[in-house]
């Protein structure tokens, strides 16, 4: 199938999942009977990638865009930070990266390069989406080659000439999705071994996983990334201008808190966001980070009525550097192993969830809670938890609110014993 048939084909058939849905593939079929059953389902997979890729990646009306490497790929946010990062303003060496699939990163680091585009050679060992890697550089004009061997098949001459490693391992075996990095493709052994020599080097990982027990050896730091509340990943790097083993990094477009510190420890840097066909934008990214070494904050006593709880930032919980927003804003913890802060309402931060003002602290009892949410005539009400055994919707059923009043109810606890906060009682 030539590229002119696969992009006539895609357009077909994500018109077909617009208007069909789940029945786009009989639909389809039907249609266009005598296509190859493979031919058929690479249409359909770049159909359905076509109609989820608006506001994720660039050319998303026009590039190839295969569904399960679209879900996984970073948010084009992200991918102008990672290549910002890697590459900064005074790169000129040559970029190599590892596990490009249809080349969301592949993107932003050859807009980051621009001219020098030429310079990338991005890895894709899946031939389908190598070709689907390389429409996608030629639609956005870079220069940039897309090269199907396997890391294995590089050369010590590849090696040498690598000034900068972007590498995100494919973390799927068998059909799910893995957290062992032996079975990482290609392996993270392997891989780290190798770039133990390259001057600059980032892997891209998950944020579940954790950086000591991955072997990576002295010279690396391990930063948890947050954007639009979830910690996204994991980015292990060597051989930039950062030392702190740990960093906690919130990335945000609505720069709400503007481009100063929100604390004496805070770097702030603004990221420009690359304009790209089908997604262009005039917005930059503001990166907050707070690095340091992991320590306690302290655990003191449950919340007084008109004292708020406070969710942080993920990437902040996931770095274990909690004690540097805590301390700086005087906030304590109820249990150790619970990351809820407590402290004063007035407390504003970018690393800090809106506040959740507290009207009354209580054992959680099923039916000691429901009566007295009854007595205030709490109708409209929302559960948040941490570190307690049932779902929200299960509270929800079991307590049956009622009345016209609404309210937010956190479910918590600290050691053996369950808490309830009733907060934001509104009349």
């Amino acid at each position: 199938m030539t590229d002119d048939e696969l992009e006539r084909w895609t357009e077909q058939a994500a018109d077909l999942w617009q208007t069909d849905g789940a029945r786009a593939p009989i639909r389809f079929r039907a249609r266009f009977p005598n296509l190859a059953a493979t031919d058929a389902a690479l249409a359909l997979d770049l159909g359905l990638g076509r109609t989820k890729a608006p506001g994720r990646v660039p050319l998303a009306g026009r590039g190839w865009w295969a569904v399960e490497p679209l879900e996984q790929a970073s948010p084009w946010p992200l991918a102008a930070y990672h290549a910002e990062m890697l590459l900064g303003s005074a790169f000129t060496g040559r970029v190599l990266e590892i596990g490009a699939a249809c080349g969301a990163d592949t993107l932003a680091l050859a807009a980051r390069l621009g001219p020098a585009a030429d310079r990338l050679t991005a890895l894709e060992p899946d031939p389908v989406r190598c070709r689907l890697l390389a429409h996608n550089l030629r639609l956005a004009g870079f220069d940039a080659t897309a090269d199907p061997r396997p890391v294995e098949q590089l050369s010590e001459a590849d090696w040498s000439a690598a000034g900068a490693v972007w590498a995100d391992p494919a973390r799927r075996s068998g059909g799910r999705r893995t957290l062992d990095p032996a079975d990482f493709q290609p392996p993270l052994g392997p891989l780290v071994a190798r770039l133990r020599s390259v001057p600059r080097a980032a892997i891209k990982l998950a944020p579940a996983l954790d950086p000591a027990a991955l072997g990576l050896g002295d010279g690396w730091t391990a930063e948890w990334l947050s954007y639009r509340g979830e910690c996204r990943e994991l980015v292990c790097r060597r051989g930039l201008d950062r030392t702190d083993p740990v960093a906690a990094t919130r990335l945000e477009l609505d720069g709400g808190f503007g481009v100063l510190p929100s604390q004496a420890d805070e770097t702030v840097r603004s990221i420009p966001i690359p304009s790209l066909p089908d997604l262009p934008t005039d917005a930059a990214l503001v990166a907050r980070t707070l690095t340091g070494q992991a320590r306690v904050l302290r655990v003191g006593a449950l919340p007084e009525p008109g004292e708020a709880v406070f969710e942080p930032d993920p990437a902040l919980i996931r770095a274990g550097l909690l004690m540097l927003v805590g301390e700086a804003h005087g906030l304590r913890l109820i249990d150790g192993q619970i990351a809820y802060l407590i402290g004063s309402a007035d407390t504003t931060s970018p690393w800090l969830s809106r506040p959740y003002v507290v009207a009354e602290t209580m054992p959680w009892h099923e039916k000691r809670v429901k009566a007295r949410l009854r007595q205030l005539g709490v109708g409209r009400l929302t559960v948040k938890k941490r570190g307690f055994p049932l779902l929200p919707e299960v509270v929800l059923s079991k307590l049956d609110p009622r009345g016209d009043r609404a309210a937010t109810l956190i479910l918590t606890r600290r050691g053996d014993d369950h808490l309830a906060f009733l907060c934001d009682l509104l009349p």
